[in-house]
């Protein structure tokens, strides 16, 4: 699994990265403000699993563990597609100070 932490300025190259952590056989899974906002947009290009919205300390360790399982659905603050439909699970929300 690769994680590619992206904003607006960045996002292009960010999809260059990603295209190489596909083509290497990786699981990719993007997150940072850009993807966070344009979620459905990233999925479709087809060089991102799985986009973390918002904070993603707690939702990338929730994700590694539940990828290809039943717990998909339970890791708040994830969207990926399922037979090319958005899935947008519940926000995580902020994680307190």
């Amino acid at each position: 699994m690769v994680g590619i932490s992206t904003d607006t300025s960045r996002y292009k190259s960010s999809l260059h990265l990603a295209k190489d952590a596909k083509d290497a056989g990786c699981t990719v899974v993007m997150g940072g403000p850009h993807v966070s906002y344009r979620d459905e947009e990233v999925l479709r290009t087809g060089l991102c699993d799985f986009v973390v919205r918002e904070e993603g300390e707690q939702t990338m360790l929730e994700l590694a563990g539940a990828i290809g399982t039943e717990r998909m659905a339970d890791v708040k603050g994830v969207s990926y597609l399922v037979d090319g439909k958005l899935q947008r699970n519940p926000e995580r929300g902020f994680m307190p100070i």
